[in-house]
């Protein structure tokens, strides 16, 4: 297998945005970074990461149908447009497009994993909701369907998922749970998916936020600064501001800020996929701050 290195990833995908000979030779290399990252969501070196693990050959073809993928996932333009731009028809484009969102959804059993179980460990990890708008879906009996009203969007369609991200090692996003209309809300969620099992028979626990506050069952632990000591409230709002600045920018790309266009009954199959190749391709970004090691963390004052 040929490997693809970051510079060609650069170069192929200015030249597929209209890059002319001349810039090419007169910019400073900082600058041409930032144009692809405005267009295609991430550094030229992710894309060469996701290319190498996809296990695709270097034909020029497979390589600008990639490109072509990771634009629509950026900028969300509908079909007519990426016709027009890339001088493929709309049917090729729709093929190609869903093909490696496919493919870099599958990716995900590589690159996002539950955190691995340790004894000192107490918080392995933080967990939070988003939603994303959709179409709203027709009801069998009603005029709407109330159970993907979200309340993020003033009651418009949604649909709502649950992300976790590792709080210990430098690997990002950890755990990402498939949809549900967006009337859950995160306590509904966390006990249904899974994620509140397995942290409870580890004798572990997720930093969340309010919304998860007196869940059943357990599994959680909100910040509190008045019965914690200092250090464990420090290390749990950095590790939320941490949740929330993956989350962020996860939203930087359009397919998952704007609207959802897909309707009909593969609407919530299809966003599931760009959902997690979104997050596969922020993982491998190592979207990451600095956390205080969570072993310096006092486990009897954290709250049950």
């Amino acid at each position: 297998m040929v490997h693809v290195s970051a510079n060609q990833i650069l170069n192929y995908g200015l030249e597929l945005i209209g890059e002319t000979p001349r810039q090419n030779r007169c910019q400073k290399i900082n600058i041409r970074i930032d144009n692809f990252r405005s267009e295609f969501g991430s550094h030229p070196l992710v894309y060469a990461k996701i290319y190498r693990d996809l296990g695709r050959s270097e034909g020029e073809r497979n390589l600008k149908f990639f490109l072509i993928c990771i634009f629509w996932f950026n900028k969300y333009d509908e079909e007519k447009d990426l016709r027009f731009r890339f001088g493929h028809d709309e049917d090729t484009i729709r093929k190609y497009n869903w093909h490696y969102a496919e493919s870099i959804a599958l990716l995900r059993e590589e690159m996002i994993k539950l955190p691995k179980s340790r004894a000192s460990v107490e918080l392995p990890m933080s967990v939070d909701g988003t939603h994303c708008r959709v179409p709203e879906p027709l009801h069998t009996t009603m005029p709407f369907d109330k159970g993907f009203s979200s309340h993020k969007f003033g009651g418009k369609s949604g649909l709502a998922y649950e992300i976790g991200v590792n709080t210990v090692d430098d690997v990002g996003c950890c755990w990402i749970s498939d949809p549900f209309p967006a009337g859950h809300n995160d306590k509904q969620i966390f006990r249904k998916n899974g994620l509140q099992k397995w942290l409870v028979d580890r004798g572990k626990k997720a930093i969340a936020d309010e919304g998860y506050e007196f869940v059943k069952g357990g599994g959680v632990s909100i910040p509190n600064s008045k019965y914690e000591s200092k250090t464990t409230n420090i290390y749990k709002r950095r590790a939320r501001a941490r949740h929330e600045a993956y989350n962020g920018k996860i939203k930087t790309f359009n397919i998952l800020k704007n609207k959802f266009r897909c309707k009909g009954k593969s609407m919530m199959r299809k966003h599931n996929t760009v959902f997690v190749a979104v997050c596969v391709i922020v993982s491998q970004h190592r979207y990451r701050q600095l956390l205080p090691r969570t072993t310096r963390i006092d486990p009897s004052r954290i709250l049950k």
